[in-house]
């Protein structure tokens, strides 16, 4: 089954039926889980049982009226591909933490949930993943865009050997109220945890024209720049479908974020 076929096969399902579909896929790909059940909503949890293990995250939530295919299906499609590789071929010192959050879209709920109570212990830092399925560059959405963490610079190696583009931009969602989980994990002292994104050459010429004006009025400037770039044209809108998706973005992410663990787990003494 292609990744694209996984993406639709969320779309256009309530909330919970997709909580219900992670749970399936993960069982079709004989993955141990827990379900961490909160006031509002439910989140999904693979541990690998190493004391020290990468996060790779994702929100399977949706917004009414949107089919919810490249937010956040696309994600979600390409953390159970990350999570069903290591299964079939173990890492040797770190292991993987697979993470599925429910109501990212009312506000990180389920990713402030998830650390409220299980909190970041054994956390190396966190790879999360928001829109992964369309362009053939990479947009790193970072709380801090000078961080020297491992798991950025890992990524942005593997990106480079790949010779695939990799941007760093700051978290302007921030400004609309509106971050994705990473921001979760770096309110909780995880900094190297950062968000993942594909992007195209269009949307790089809209960053570079908002991103170089002044700082005076960033919430109109983030607005401006969501209104013309084409990674938002279907943005929470009931346009957000599969169709104008593609496979070979997802499986670009599922590479880089594959690669860059197993670069890790090589290099890392721990």
């Amino acid at each position: 089954m292609s990744l694209i076929d996984i993406v639709r096969n969320f779309e256009g399902l309530s909330n919970f039926a997709r909580f219900e579909m992670v749970c399936d896929y993960l069982e079709r790909f004989d993955l141990g889980f827990e379900v961490q059940i909160y006031s509002s909503g439910r989140n999904v949890i693979v541990n690998s049982g190493s004391k020290k293990e990468i996060g790779v995250s994702s929100h399977f939530d949706a917004v009414p009226g949107s089919p919810g295919a490249n937010d956040n299906a696309t994600a979600v499609a390409v953390t159970l591909d990350i999570l069903k590789r290591f299964n079939n071929d173990p890492l040797k010192n770190i292991g993987v933490r697979g993470l599925f959050f429910d109501e990212e879209e009312k506000g990180l709920v389920g990713s402030r949930a998830y650390v409220r109570a299980k909190g970041t212990e054994g956390l190396i830092g966190v790879y999360n993943m928001e829109m992964v399925g369309l362009g053939d560059k990479i947009a790193l959405w970072s709380d801090d865009l000078l961080s020297e963490g491992l798991l950025i610079k890992t990524f942005e190696c593997v990106c480079k050997q790949d010779m695939i583009p990799c941007f760093r931009f700051p978290d302007i969602r921030k400004i609309l109220n509106n971050s994705g989980d990473h921001y979760s994990f770096n309110q909780a002292g995880i900094k190297d945890a950062f968000c993942i994104t594909t992007i195209s050459d269009e949307d790089i010429k809209v960053a570079a024209k908002y991103l170089s004006l002044p700082n005076s009025n960033l919430s109109l400037i983030s607005r401006q720049a969501y209104s013309e770039a084409p990674l938002f044209s279907n943005y929470h809108k009931s346009s957000d479908n599969a169709e104008h998706l593609n496979e070979k973005s997802l499986k670009m992410v599922s590479n880089l974020i594959y690669n860059s663990i197993r670069k890790l787990d090589s290099e890392l003494k721990i």
